[in-house]
């Protein structure tokens, strides 16, 4: 009966050791709320400031614009100021956006992550090719970091 208790305590404690050693490992979350009803024509709707080494979850939850579920979304962080040529630092087409009746949720890789700067950065809605519809405007900050 000692052995079997033992035995039985042994895997209990592989088990704990084993979740603790394989769980998953922490990414970055973003929430950010969108007023569709009183967006701003400037770049103030979100300010991001990520690590260059992390992976990000990001969440735009939108209201007072009804179902988006048939829509797909776009973003993107540009590293220009405003009015000049737009070199793009980060692009995240239909596929890496997902899209709900109130909500776009994408993943930035850390393979992915622009390197080390302040851009300007838009959450875009659109159907097809014909209708668009910009859904937050804001900043994106990337910091460097000693491991990359």
């Amino acid at each position: 009966m000692k052995k079997l208790i033992a035995l039985g305590i042994l895997a209990l404690i592989t088990a704990i050791v084993a979740t603790i050693v394989y769980a998953a490992f922490p990414t970055r979350t973003e929430s950010v709320t969108i007023d569709a009803g009183n967006l701003s024509a400037s770049w103030d709707d979100f300010t991001f400031t990520w690590n260059e080494t992390e992976d990000v979850d990001v969440t735009f939850t939108v209201t007072n614009i009804g179902s988006m579920a048939t829509f797909a979304a776009n973003f993107r962080a540009v590293s220009s100021a405003s009015g000049t040529t737009n070199t793009t630092a980060l692009n995240l087409g239909d596929s890496a956006c997902t899209v709900t009746s109130n909500q776009v949720t994408f993943t930035v890789a850390n393979t992915n992550m622009p390197d080390p700067n302040t851009y300007r950065a838009e959450l875009l809605l659109h159907s097809g090719t014909t209708s668009y519809r910009t859904l937050a405007r804001g900043k994106l900050n990337i910091l460097d970091s000693i491991f990359e």
